[in-house]
Order: structure tokens, then C-alpha cells, then sequence
């Protein structure tokens, strides 16, 4: 199993097991508690820890997640309750993470651009020879 595919099951483990905690793909998706990951893996002994971490990080890494982390917003715990909040700290790492991953978009989509512009003018200068 690949460890997208691996990450995708481990997060509907997660939504299955603490759905006030978890949310779903595109859904918005609160802070979660410091710590967190040691309690899931407290909770889910059964799957593997690096796999665990790899995919609490998949989910807090993502641009949905990191937006909601703003300076005193609530974490929250398994159970869905507040458990601490955003410090000032935590929330320029979001917002800096956030700036990066639209840079990267926007790289990724320009490049693509310029790939299909390629490819088109290589059509064209084949069909003129």
C-alpha cells in the first residue's frame, strides 16, 4: 500500500474512532490538542506509530487545517472537547506553512502552464516540417 492510499485509511480510522476530533476531506478542521498523537496512539495500539504520526502530520499539514489555526483559537482533544489553544507562536508556523504551500501551488500551476504551451508548440512546428 502506497502511504497515500496508507494516510487516506489511517485519517477514516481516525474520523471513525473520534469524530468530534477528525473531521473529513474538505471539511473544516479544528486544532488539535499539543500531544495529541501519543493519546491516539494510547487509543489505537494496533496500528503502527511511525504510520500513526505520518498520517496525524498528513492531516495537520494541509492548508484546511492550517487556516483554522489562528492565535487563541481552541485546540480540542479525542474527545472533541477544548483542550488548550493556538498560540502566537503555532499560528505564524500556520500562516508561514500556508504562504509556502500556495507558493508551491502556484509554482506546480505555472509550470504546468508553460509545459502545455510547450507541448502545443511542438505540435505545431512538427505538423510545419
Amino acid at each position: 500500500m502506497n502511504f497515500r492510499t496508507r494516510n487516506a485509511t489511517l485519517r477514516d480510522i481516525f474520523r471513525e474512532h473520534f469524530p468530534r476530533a477528525f473531521a473529513g476531506k474538505g471539511e473544516p478542521k479544528t486544532p488539535l490538542a499539543i500531544g495529541i498523537g501519543n493519546e491516539l496512539a494510547l487509543a489505537l495500539p494496533e496500528i503502527n506509530f511511525k504510520h500513526l504520526t505520518l498520517a496525524l502530520k498528513d492531516y495537520c499539514d494541509g492548508p484546511t487545517y492550517l487556516r483554522n489555526c489562528v492565535e487563541g483559537a481552541a485546540r480540542i482533544g479525542l474527545d472533541g472537547q477544548p483542550r488548550g489553544e493556538v498560540s502566537a507562536n503555532d499560528a505564524r508556523y500556520a500562516a508561514d506553512r500556508c504562504a509556502t504551500i500556495d507558493h508551491w501551488n502556484r509554482a506546480a500551476a505555472s509550470t504546468a502552464v508553460i509545459t502545455a504551451h510547450a507541448s502545443v508548440l511542438q505540435g505545431v512546428t512538427d505538423a510545419a516540417n
